[in-house]
């Protein structure tokens, strides 16, 4: 048989978290708050980054094509693209050991 691979998942809100089922394997933690993130980065070999900034729906256009928008200051290059995405490489320089 193959090599076990330990795959860990981060959510941002407890809520988060009790959608995936199963709390095993799965941080808490804000990718935009570097001190959030060294429970879940140590040890680890590898990183793929699963999010992206989330866009709300413009309201009042039914029956029209959508349109979507950002809140102020949560534009993706502002603050998930960046800030977050960032933080995620720079999370293994805070943790104990020589991994990722």
């Amino acid at each position: 048989m193959g090599e076990s691979i330990l795959v860990r998942a981060l959510v941002q809100s407890l809520q988060s978290r009790e959608r995936l089922g199963s709390s095993d394997g799965v941080y808490i933690a804000d990718i935009t708050r570097r001190d959030t993130l060294p429970p879940a980065f140590g040890g680890m070999d590898a990183l793929i980054i699963l999010t992206s900034a989330m866009p709300k729906l413009r309201p009042g256009l039914e029956g029209c094509q959508p349109e979507f928008y950002f809140d102020d200051d949560a534009y993706p290059e502002q603050v998930i693209a960046y800030h977050g995405y960032f933080n995620y490489l720079n999370a293994d320089k805070r943790t104990s050991d020589d991994t990722f």
